[in-house]
């Protein structure tokens, strides 16, 4: 018998065709929130203005770590999983 699918009616049951949305979405979606950096961002913007005295801005804009080996590792991972 000729079937009317086009043969992949096996790949949605398939391990890749289940990870792949998940694999694009750590690609993008990691990076993006680490660049934007919404909790330093809060702090240098709401918070520091509020500040009583130039001591207390001070610490709301100190920076924490920044782990260059860390983002490395993740972006490798992305990439070869």
């Amino acid at each position: 018998s000729i079937s009317v699918e086009d043969g992949n009616e096996n790949m949605k049951h398939s391990l890749t065709y289940k990870v792949y949305p998940v694999i694009v979405a750590e690609l993008f979606f990691t990076p993006l929130v680490q660049m934007m950096d919404v909790v330093e961002n809060f702090r240098k913007h709401v918070l520091a203005p509020r500040a009583r005295d130039q001591e207390e801005m001070n610490g709301y804009f100190t920076v924490g770590q920044f782990k260059l080996a860390e983002r490395y590792t993740d972006a490798n991972k992305v990439l070869f999983v």
